[in-house]
């Protein structure tokens, strides 16, 4: 099967093109879980390159980051003012935009490439293995079950907080509970799992998704 039929039968099973290009904007109220805490978040992004991210322990907020279209920041619970992230975090953080605003057919457009590695097995599972090329250097893999046409699993080389430990392994995100939202068929929980060590390093159970929702202007711009 080529790439762009695997590409089209993917799009159908999120809810259709039309659903996929009309998503604008996003925002997600989560759980997230490490190995050395538990929190709550909410997530906001828009196809502008903004985002920002609230983290709240015990109800009081811990820790936000954001990009405000070409600069990512980041501001800690006890700082009077926010400090940009590195080259890398910045990265994460588009990266992050691209994986929950736009389809894969639509990264063609953005620079990126798309290239079909042939066809896994993961237990009972057939995946077809997309790789993304990105503009930046970056790469990364999708995993498409040939049944469900679902991205059910993705790899990435990189660090989990870049801004924290910048050392890199290979993460693999497997998405689960997938369910629909005006349309829009989302997971609505990931494990991100260290290949290098077999650890689950993050899980992250959504609570709400609100699909183009609209912000203040200044809702992104570094504090």
């Amino acid at each position: 099967m080529k790439l762009e039929s695997i590409l089209d039968n993917h799009i159908q099973a999120l809810g259709g093109r039309a659903v996929v290009e009309n998503l604008r904007s996003i925002r997600i109220e989560f759980h997230l879980e490490e190995p050395t805490f538990t929190v709550n978040g909410v997530y906001c992004a828009t196809r502008k390159d903004q985002m920002r991210v609230d983290i709240f322990a015990d109800g009081e907020r811990v820790f936000s980051e954001g990009l405000d279209g070409t600069q990512g920041w980041q501001l800690h619970q006890n700082d009077e003012s926010s400090q940009p992230t590195s080259p890398a975090g910045t990265r994460a953080l588009k990266r992050g935009i691209e994986n929950h605003l736009f389809g894969l057919h639509e990264l063609l457009a953005q620079g990126h490439a798309l290239s079909l590695q042939g066809k896994e097995t993961i237990g009972k599972a057939d995946y077809f293995v997309v790789q993304i090329n990105y503009a930046d250097g970056d790469a990364a893999w999708r995993y498409i079950n040939a049944a469900t046409w679902r991205v059910e699993r993705s790899q990435m080389h990189a660090a989990l907080h870049p801004d924290v430990d910048p050392t890199e392994t290979t993460l693999e995100t497997r998405y689960a509970d997938f369910r629909e939202v005006d349309g829009l068929v989302r997971p609505f929980q990931d494990t991100q799992v260290d290949l290098t060590t077999g650890e689950t390093v993050q899980t992250t159970t959504v609570k709400i998704i609100s699909l183009n929702p609209s912000f203040p202007d200044d809702y992104f711009t570094a504090p």
